[in-house]
């Protein structure tokens, strides 16, 4: 089964059926659109960022429909993009917006009530001493990752499930980040009632930016499916509460008293009063820190749509001149 285009003629000789195998544990294939039954091991896209100072870790993996396993799709045993072993360094094989339209799952078709996931872990490694200090980060490029289910006929995106960013720096900081999700999680997607049968595939997206700009490497792995052992572990949870108590840039302690959604035809940012709420205006920035709008509360109105191009957004709830919280958005 080619897995690609015949343009990335290297990559197209792998055998997605690979897949089967893993850890000599073969799993038998129960539909044609890439379902098959859980086994033990599943395969993975183990993302990662390079700058001299930090190593920042993505790892995606259990593509799930229900209570059966996905296959990925442009996936090779132990192919590595953006690197070479052979230099040991990395290459300018694709730039990273090519690099996430290779990243997803399989397509297949939900209906109402199905429920279709994904596991994520994000961490990072201090270079200096390769060490784990998630109470500092010293990264001179602000680095993305996002994960959405997409429509596959048209292409349109159909539920943003997790997103988040860390902020530059170049001196030792506590860490700047906004995220949807834990670090850890598990991205899910509900097919809602009324939710027609539709083709559909997961997406995992990275970017960076900054004064190094590093591309992004995946290693194609195999990983033990060992999400419920990961998320019920007690240092992860520990992972977790370190790094929020470290955010620099967490919502205040203040609950937040609105939601925020990504719209398109136009594409726009929404922003959605809670009953009883206090706020009095938002603030729409961009993730480079650039003044988008202010937008002013009326009496009797609880939804305020903000016209966007692609981007991630900053969109800062306040109450008068105090800051309530803080809420990110991906708009793609």
């Amino acid at each position: 089964m080619i897995l690609c285009s015949t343009s990335l003629s290297a990559f197209a000789q792998c055998d997605s059926l690979e897949q089967l195998f893993l850890a000599d544990t073969a799993l038998r294939i129960v539909a044609s659109n890439g379902i098959r039954q859980a086994g033990e091991f599943v395969p993975s896209f183990d993302f990662e960022h390079q700058t001299d100072s930090t190593r920042f870790f993505f790892k995606v993996s259990e593509f799930r429909k229900n209570s059966r396993w996905v296959f990925a799709d442009n996936w090779c045993m132990d192919k590595v993009w953006n690197w070479s072993d052979y230099l040991d360094t990395d290459t300018a094989e694709v730039a990273n917006t090519a690099l996430s339209a290779l990243s997803r799952s399989k397509t297949i078709s939900i209906v109402a009530g199905d429920t279709f996931s994904v596991f994520k872990r994000i961490y990072w490694e201090d270079r200096s001493g390769d060490t784990f200090a998630f109470e500092k980060l010293v990264n001179p490029d602000a680095v993305s990752m996002w994960v959405e289910l997409v429509n596959a006929s048209t292409g349109a995106r159909i539920s943003l499930l997790d997103s988040a960013h860390f902020s530059s720096t170049t001196v030792s900081t506590r860490p700047c980040l906004y995220a949807m999700l834990p670090l850890t999680a598990r991205c899910v997607f509900i097919a809602p009632a009324g939710f027609p049968p539709t083709d559909v595939y997961i997406q995992v997206n990275v970017s960076s930016a900054g004064a190094v700009n590093k591309r992004w490497t995946r290693w194609d792995n195999i990983v033990h499916a060992g999400s419920n052992i990961i998320l019920n572990y007690e240092g992860t949870r520990n992972y977790c509460t370190v790094v929020d108590e470290a955010n620099q840039c967490s919502p205040t302690s203040t609950s937040c008293t609105f939601t925020v959604a990504t719209l398109s035809g136009p594409k726009r940012i929404r922003a959605v009063l809670a009953t009883g709420s206090g706020i009095t205006n938002f603030d729409l920035y961009s993730s480079g820190g650039q003044f988008i709008a202010t937008v002013n509360v009326v009496s009797g109105t609880t939804t305020y749509d903000v016209p966007v191009n692609p981007g991630l957004y900053y969109v800062i709830a306040r109450t008068g001149s105090s800051v309530q919280c803080t809420r990110n958005i991906l708009v793609y």
